[in-house]
């Protein structure tokens, strides 16, 4: 299993999860609702982070989540990669997690189906 556990009491995904709609943080540093408790375990920093919620059967189910990460709050940017996420991805975001719950959500009905 997973060997660290985030609370949904605090951090973006509980955000998301609590106010059903997708979240979009830039610079997490000045961010004071985040928890860094994924962030210690991994020691990275999340700079960057859009969490959006996902259902199956029309039910709130989980959090699909994508960050950017670096190893120092104070690092700069690489140009080679772009930093930060822009309003089109958290398009593309939502779109993806709608996908993964409907493909979930395929696959647990194709199972019933089979038993």
């Amino acid at each position: 299993g997973w060997p660290v556990a985030q609370s949904l009491d605090s951090g973006l995904v509980s955000k998301a999860y609590k106010e059903e709609r997708p979240i979009h943080q830039k610079g997490l540093r000045r961010y004071r609702g985040s928890s860094g408790a994924v962030d210690a375990y991994l020691e990275q920093k999340t700079q960057h982070q859009i969490s959006v919620p996902f259902y199956i059967c029309g039910k709130l189910c989980g959090v699909l989540s994508v960050v950017q990460l670096s190893s120092d709050f104070h690092s700069e940017p690489r140009e080679e990669v772009p930093w930060g996420f822009d309003d089109e991805a958290v398009t593309y975001v939502a779109a993806t997690a709608t996908v993964l719950g409907e493909s979930i959500e395929a696959n647990w009905r194709r199972m019933r189906a089979q038993q």
